[in-house]
């Protein structure tokens, strides 16, 4: 949300189609609660499954006033 998309530290790849459909209209829920000026507290933690280096899931949790 307005990150540089610079540190890799902060990035996890997924499927554009992913990122386009369910985290594009989650994302665009919290920023209207931003934008109408409330206060929100998200964050977005990818879920492997063991040492594996493919993303099983992603969970994402936004609540606010």
């Amino acid at each position: 949300m307005g990150g540089s998309g610079e540190d890799l530290r902060n990035l996890v790849p997924i499927y554009r189609n992913v990122n386009l459909s369910t985290m594009k209209r989650y994302e665009s829920g919290v920023k209207a609660a931003v934008d109408s000026g409330e206060s929100v507290y998200y964050t977005v933690r990818p879920v492997y499954d063991g040492d594996r280096p493919i993303l099983k899931s992603i969970v994402m949790i936004a609540w606010g006033d």
